[in-house]
C-alpha cells in the first residue's frame, strides 16, 4: 500500500516546525534573552521522548490541506486508529514512519528528540506530557502541516560485550560469546574476561544509560530496539563489533547515565547597536570594556551574584542573579553562547562573547 502521495513535506525542517518556546508556562519564561526557556527548580526537570510523521500542505507542497487530511486519516487507518478504522493495526507507528520516510527518501526514524515541558509548541507539548508510553495522537494541526506524535522511551541501559576489529573472524566470535550466553552464561563473567573496553569489562559489562535523541548512533538505536534482558545480533561500528544486553536502568551506577543537562549563570550587556533591546546610555566600546572587566572580576574570584545583580541587562536577570537555569544540551535551535558554555567545567567562566543582543558572559554552575 501506498502511503505517500507526492512529496512528504517538513521532514527536514521538522524541529524548527515545532520547537517553538511557546509552550512554557509564563512563570517560567520571564522574557530571558539568553536562554529560551528557564528551568529554575533544584533539579533539572524530568524528559520525554517523541516521534513525529508529518505531512506538509500548501501552496509549494504538492497538495491542499484537505488532501493532507485525507492523507493522515490514512495513516491512522493503518494504526487501527480513528473513527473509521475498520480492523486491527495493519503497522506499528515506528514501521509507519520508516515506510513513508523511505517513500519520500528521507532516512531516520521521525524521533524528534527529549525534551521538558515547556519546550514544544502547546498541542504537542500538552499531548506529550499527557500521553502514556507509545500513544498515539490524534491529528495536530500546525502552520502548513499535520502530524501525528508517539511519545517513545526516553531511557534505555545496556551492557555490552566488545570485540576490536571489523573482521568477519571478529564477528563470528561474538557470535560464539552471543552462543554461551544463551545457553546460560554469565555476561558479567564473559564479559570481564573477554570484552575489549576495558572500563565496561571491570564493571561485568555494564556500559551506559543512553537518552534518547535525534540523531542516535547505530550502537544507541540498537539498543533501544531491544527488549528487557534481550540480546542484540553483533552491532559494527568503526571500532569493532559490540554485543548489548538491555537491562533495567536502576541496576547500572548512576555516573553511568548519559548527561546533557547544565546549570548556567549568565549576564547581558547591552549597547546602542543591540538588535532587540538597544541601549542608548551605552556605547559598543563601553559595553565591552564593561564586559571585559566583569570577566576580569569573576576570573579574580568575585562572586557571581552581586554582579549579576548590578550589571545585567538580561530581563528579570537582575532578580534572578544571573540565574539561567538548567539548559538542555540537545536543545534545537540552542544559542552559540549556551552551546560553547558546555565546554566549561562547574565554576568555569566563559570569555565575554559578542552577539547581536549583546555582550554575553556566562558561568557554568554544575
Amino acid at each position: 500500500m501506498n502511503f505517500l502521495r507526492g512529496p512528504l513535506a517538513w521532514c527536514g525542517l521538522l524541529a524548527l516546525a515545532l520547537i517553538t518556546g511557546g509552550g512554557a508556562a509564563p512563570a517560567e519564561r520571564e522574557g530571558s534573552l539568553l536562554v529560551n526557556t528557564l528551568h529554575l527548580s533544584e533539579e533539572a526537570p524530568p524528559l520525554r521522548s517523541v516521534r513525529v510523521l508529518s505531512l506538509g500542505f500548501g501552496e509549494g507542497r504538492g497538495r491542499a490541506r484537505e488532501q493532507a487530511f485525507e492523507q493522515a486519516q490514512q495513516w491512522l487507518r493503518v494504526l487501527g486508529r480513528g473513527a473509521d478504522s475498520d480492523g486491527p493495526a495493519q503497522k506499528s507507528f515506528q514501521e509507519l514512519v520508516l515506510e513513508v520516510r523511505a517513500a519520500a527518501g528521507v532516512g531516520g526514524d521521525g524521533v524528534l528528540g527529549s525534551f521538558p515541558a515547556g519546550v514544544l509548541s502547546p498541542q504537542f507539548d500538552e499531548f506529550l506530557w499527557s500521553a502514556e508510553l507509545d500513544e498515539v495522537s490524534e491529528v495536530i494541526e500546525s502552520e502548513s502541516a499535520l502530524h501525528l506524535v508517539q511519545r517513545v522511551e526516553t531511557y534505555v541501559a545496556v551492557r555490552q560485550l566488545f570485540l576490536e576489529g571489523r573482521g568477519a573472524e571478529v564477528r563470528a566470535r561474538l557470535l560464539e560469546l552471543r552462543a554461551e550466553l544463551e545457553a546460560g552464561a554469565a555476561f558479567g563473567e564473559l564479559a570481564r574476561e573477554h570484552s575489549m573496553d576495558l572500563l565496561s569489562a571491570e564493571r561485568g559489562g555494564d556500559y551506559a544509560v543512553f537518552e534518547r535523541g535525534p540523531r542516535d548512533s547505530q550502537l544507541k538505536r540498537a539498543a533501544f530496539e531491544l527488549s528487557p534482558m534481550e540480546l542484540s545480533q553483533p552491532v559494527a561500528t568503526p571500532l569493532g563489533w559490540h554485543l548489548l544486553q538491555r537491562v533495567d536502568p536502576s541496576k547500572l551506577a548512576p555516573e553511568l547515565v548519559e548527561e546533557n543537562w547544565g546549570r548556567f549563570r549568565g549576564v547581558l550587556i547591552t549597547h546602542a547597536g543591540s538588535s532587540v533591546v538597544p541601549n542608548p546610555e551605552r556605547s559598543l566600546q563601553e559595553a565591552r570594556i564593561l564586559a571585559s572587566d566583569i570577566h576580569a572580576r569573576l576570573e579574580a574570584g568575585d562572586p557571581f551574584e552581586p554582579i549579576a545583580r548590578f550589571s545585567n541587562d538580561d530581563p528579570g536577570g537582575k532578580e534572578r542573579a544571573g540565574d539561567l537555569g538548567w539548559v538542555h544540551r540537545k536543545t534545537p535551535g540552542l544559542p552559540q553562547h549556551l552551546t560553547t558554555a558546555f565546554l566549561l567545567e562547574p565554576g568555569e567562566v566563559a570569555m565575554p562573547a559578542e552577539t547581536q543582543v549583546g555582550w554575553i558572559i556566562i558561568r557554568r554552575e554544575r
